[in-house]
């Protein structure tokens, strides 16, 4: 069933948490119950919300593995300085990638980006739209956030 995701918005900004809005945690160091209360986490989110301050058109579809974890509400409300950016999560299907792709199967976009630390999660060669960042620095890095202002500003 396809279905829009509003009609004030036209793009959609796909994004990982762990390595994104926060450094990534050292493999196997925590379990999906023990994400949400650590101090730090989501440490990046006021430059996400930087960015995305003049561009009410875009909307946020969460694809981390944190959906795996916790339920759609459980996410909004973690990333409520987002406000009602935050649309929903990817389907709860595979992998991230096709879980993207299942989620733009549904929802008419015009364009979109796709924001990860690990580029193991897509199809070789990676899409055009996946806007790679280093998991230690994440969206705090001038380089991700200079990729996502030209599409924003596009």
């Amino acid at each position: 069933m396809v279905t829009s995701i509003g009609p004030t918005r036209s793009r959609a900004l796909f994004i990982d948490i762990d390595g994104v809005l926060h450094p990534a945690p050292e493999p196997g160091r925590l379990g999906p119950s023990d994400r949400f209360l650590q101090v730090g986490h989501f440490g990046w989110l006021p430059e996400l919300v930087q960015l995305l301050r003049p561009h009410p058109d875009v909307a946020v579809v969460v694809h981390s593995s944190w959906r795996l974890s916790y339920s759609d509400d459980e996410v909004r409300e973690m990333l409520l300085e987002l406000g009602e950016r935050v649309i929903e999560v990817t389907p709860r299907c595979a992998g991230r990638y096709e879980s993207i792709l299942a989620w733009l199967d549904d929802h008419p976009v015009e364009s979109y980006r796709i924001v990860d630390d690990d580029a193991s999660e897509f199809a070789s060669p990676t899409p055009p739209e996946l806007v790679l960042c280093d998991p230690s620095t994440g969206l705090s890095s001038p380089a991700v956030q200079q990729a996502l202002r030209a599409w924003l500003d596009s």
